[in-house]
């Protein structure tokens, strides 16, 4: 991905910075139009260093399966939410995954909220 960020000219670059949001907009800055590092295919430790060297993921869960687990796992309430929203109260204070304006930092990341134990019993009025 970041080879294609280096471009001059990055092909559907609006839509790239709104699918991707401030993590495609602060390496935009500071990539474009550098060639990329080169790695030496040919050396496993190379190949190693540059596999590790980013975001590594271990698992990808979408909004059903990570919902699943969650609830196998005996949390309960479980809910797909927006970043800056949470039953915990003031949770959008905190601006964990939003930018100083609101924005999401990484649209196409998602938010899911469980919480541990059984739903509680209806409160009585």
């Amino acid at each position: 991905m970041l080879g294609l960020w280096r471009q001059e000219q990055v092909p559907a670059e609006e839509f790239v910075a709104r699918r991707i949001g401030a993590e495609y907009r602060l390496t935009r800055r500071h990539c474009a139009g550098r060639p990329p590092d080169p790695v030496d295919t040919a050396d496993p430790m190379a190949v190693g260093r540059f596999r590790l060297g980013g975001e590594v993921h271990q698992w990808m869960y979408d909004r059903y399966s990570l919902g699943r687990m969650l609830a196998q796992r005996g949390f309960a309430r479980i809910q797909a939410l927006g970043a800056a929203e949470s039953t915990i109260e003031g949770f959008a204070a905190y601006g964990l995954d939003t930018e100083s304006d609101g924005t999401v930092a990484k649209p196409d990341s998602f938010f899911i909220e469980g919480r541990v134990g059984p739903d509680p019993a209806p409160e009585k009025r």
